[in-house]
């Protein structure tokens, strides 16, 4: 499912038979948008009421070449879970810390972003995994200008910086409706970035953060 003309991702989607494709949609950025203003949209968010999260993941937002974008990783294809898929730098907290300072130690030691770099401004909902089951926690952070990355080549094999309007496109987003025996339908987004697709719990996070930055479209 998805666009028959490119070729087969890097990734595999364990999709389940009888998945059905949803209607085109997509998010109606504009051409305007940019990171203060983003910023000033999310700061504005009532912050949700999480769940005991068993890890936590950083939504960190810049300016690239002019364009509202995204950090993005590709996970090393040595790593034991969740190997070359497309994620966001994050992991479980140490005893005592904050999920907010779980997200910016283990995006330093991932991609080498200096703490001080990171301006946190909010969250977004948790996310459930489906594989493990574990619980996400979204933490949004503003880079500040200047910021280096290092990658970590024993955790990440890339780093992606995406556009945001790239992501909001009707020819990078489209949903599918999965249905697996004894559980409700769950609605699964999907981005497609060249020959990387991003989907479980990466994607649903992107999609929530567009909602909240743009309207659909319809």
């Amino acid at each position: 499912m998805g666009r028959a003309s490119e070729p087969e991702p890097r990734q595999i989607v364990p999709r389940p038979e009888g998945a059905v494709l949803d209607p085109p949609s997509g998010w109606d950025l504009g051409s305007g948008l940019v990171l203060e203003e983003a910023v000033r949209r999310l700061r504005r968010l009532e912050l949700p009421r999480w769940p005991l999260v068993s890890a936590s993941v950083l939504v960190g937002l810049c300016e690239q070449e002019g364009r509202l974008s995204v950090l993005l990783t590709r996970r090393a294809q040595g790593l034991a879970y969740h190997a070359s898929e497309i994620a966001f730098p994050g992991g479980h907290a140490e005893e005592g810390e904050s999920p907010e300072a779980a997200a910016l130690r283990e995006a330093a030691e991932e991609v080498g972003l200096d703490p001080s770099m990171v301006e946190v401004i909010g969250r977004l909902s948790s996310v459930t995994t489906g594989s493990s089951g574990e619980v996400l926690g979204p933490i949004l952070g503003r880079l500040r200008p200047g910021f280096a990355l290092s990658p970590s080549p024993d955790e990440v094999e890339a780093v992606l910086i995406v556009p945001l309007a790239q992501l909001a496109s009707l020819d990078c987003h489209w949903s599918e409706q999965w249905v697996r025996p004894a559980s409700a339908p769950r609605k699964m987004h999907f981005f497609r970035i060249g020959s990387d697709l991003v989907w479980g719990a990466t994607a649903a996070i992107l999609a929530e953060l567009l909602d909240r930055l743009a309207p659909p479209r319809l």
